[in-house]
This record gives C-alpha cells, sequence and structure tokens, in this order.
C-alpha cells in the first residue's frame, strides 16, 4: 500500500445484515414552528430503539428508557445540541433540526470503533469527514479495450451486483447504464501494478471518477472491481475484509461492511468523526481522493 500525500489543487492521496428499518437518506425538512418535548433514539441498523442511552441536551442531562425515549423537562428547538452515548454505539454528537427520532450508529457485532473509523472515515492524507454518494445509482462506463472484453464485463457486472445488494438497493450500480455519478472505467498498464481509484467530491458528497486498472488481469477479477465500487460508495481502508488494501483473503462484501454503508447513508456527507453532524453546513470543500490498491 503507497503512503498518502497532500498535494497541490486539494488533490488528497490515500492507499488503498440486512436492517429492518429501510432507513433513508437524511435529507432537508421544513424547519418545526415550536419546540419538541420528547426525543426518541433508536439503533442505524435495527431501527430498535436505544434504551440506557446517556443523552444531554442543551446542557440537561438525560438517559433514554426501554423505548428509547427522554421526556424533555424544556422544549427544544431547532439548533439545540445533542450529545449522546450508549454502550455498542458511537458517540453522536448533532442538534435538533427537523425531527424528533435521531439514531445511534451502532457497531457491527464483533467489531469495534477502529474498524467503523478506517472503513467510513480514515483516508490517509484527508481531513476525517464522512464521503458517500447521493444520488441513487452509479454508472461504470467502461472504455478502450475493456469495453469488448466479455470477462472484464462479466467481473464488472458481477461485482455491481454486489455492491448493490451490500446497500441494499439504496444505491444501484450499474455497467453502462444512465446516472448522475459516472466512473470511467480505463486500463493503465504504466500504473505500476497498483489499481488506482480516483474519486471526487463536494462536502463530502461524491461526484464521479475514474478506475485505472494496471493490468487487464485486474479488471477481470471482480474481487478487485468490488473493493474499487466499494471507494465509489465512500468506504476508506479497513484493517480486515473485502476493503483490506492487500490480498486479505476475501472475495466479498461482508455484515459488517453493509451494517457500516446502512449507518453512512443515514449520515449528511460531511459528518466528521466520529459521529459529528453539528458543523455539517459548514463544509464545502472540494477534492479528489486518490486510492491505490494493491489487492490482487
Amino acid at each position: 500500500m503507497k503512503r498518502s500525500l497532500m498535494v497541490p489543487l486539494l488533490m488528497l492521496v490515500t492507499a488503498c445484515g440486512d436492517d429492518a428499518s429501510s432507513p433513508t437518506d437524511p435529507s432537508a425538512t421544513p424547519t418545526p414552528t415550536a419546540g419538541f418535548s420528547t426525543l426518541t433514539f433508536t439503533s442505524t441498523v435495527t431501527g430498535s430503539p436505544v434504551a440506557e442511552a446517556n443523552v444531554v441536551v442543551a446542557g440537561a442531562a438525560y438517559t433514554t428508557n426501554t423505548d428509547g425515549v427522554i421526556t424533555l423537562s424544556a422544549p427544544a428547538g431547532v439548533g439545540a445540541t445533542i450529545d449522546a452515548a450508549a454502550p455498542g454505539f458511537l458517540s453522536r454528537v448533532t442538534a435538533v433540526r427537523a425531527e424528533s427520532t435521531f439514531t445511534l450508529w451502532q457497531i457491527p457485532t464483533g467489531a469495534d470503533t477502529t474498524f467503523v473509523r478506517q472503513l467510513a472515515y480514515n483516508r490517509a492524507g484527508t481531513p476525517e469527514v464522512l464521503w458517500r454518494p447521493a444520488a441513487a445509482a452509479i454508472n461504470l462506463q467502461l472504455t478502450g479495450d475493456l469495453a469488448s472484453d466479455p470477462t472484464v464485463r462479466t467481473a464488472h457486472v458481477q461485482a455491481a451486483a454486489m455492491a448493490t445488494a451490500l446497500t441494499g438497493g439504496r444505491v444501484r450500480v450499474d455497467v453502462g447504464g444512465a446516472a448522475s455519478v459516472t466512473f470511467t472505467i480505463l486500463l493503465n498498464v504504466s500504473a505500476q501494478g497498483s489499481t488506482t481509484t480516483f474519486l471526487t467530491q463536494s462536502g463530502g458528497t461524491i461526484l464521479g471518477g475514474r478506475v485505472e486498472y494496471a493490468s487487464l488481469a485486474a479488471a477481470r477479477t471482480t474481487r478487485v472491481v468490488a473493493h474499487e465500487i466499494g471507494h465509489m460508495l465512500g468506504f476508506g481502508h479497513a484493517p480486515s475484509g473485502l476493503m483490506c488494501p492487500s490480498a486479505c483473503g476475501v472475495d466479498t462484501f461482508g455484515p459488517w461492511d453493509q451494517d457500516v454503508f446502512v449507518s453512512m447513508w443515514q449520515r449528511l456527507p460531511g459528518t466528521a468523526a466520529l459521529d459529528n453532524d453539528r458543523g455539517v453546513g459548514a463544509r464545502s470543500d472540494a477534492s479528489t481522493g486518490v486510492f491505490n490498491c494493491d489487492i490482487k
């Protein structure tokens, strides 16, 4: 794995369970006309209430009941600060916006905060903020000799299906389809053995980019293709699993990857590590991340 560098013009370089609640992408909604008297806290993964969570709202401390609810001593209006923590979840730093229900990011069973941090936030040489697509579809555009190679196409179709399943259909990945987010796929034999994904983002929203395979063999390997699509979905490199930056003996996305993506999808692009979206509206930086991957 290559060492990350910061270069001019904001070019940032880094080496490379199904949920019951069907959570949706957070979006702007009308602000309430009055404050909330109760707030509810649920899991990003299961949608179940989070009991015994410690919550501080505008400086006042509460503990959620078995329904994940706190009753406030005074109504909380838009902008009221919220800090929430519970075992097995990331500590959330947020504020009241337009809804009275808040999700807590559930750490995958058997994983830890290091895994979540590296997969969702850590791209060495870049600020630790959440990058993810906001669009519902990603298009893989094969070019040159890759476009006419049936084995390459098969590998990309298979990997695209794996990625779509990972997201639970929230993001559809297609080969040659129509989408506002497009990644150009090409062969670059001068890449010295590393497959490289270039990913353009603005304020944490992934806008598109390209993948350069260093060899035809890499472009024909479903595992390699799926790894690169993982970057398109906002994943960095993890210490284990398919998003491990080198050969880790894994061919598919796993339950931990799925749980992390489901939680990422419920967070605004630009959310800071580990789960702080209180200042997300102030982030509008644009950059290109470069993921050098030694996976074979």
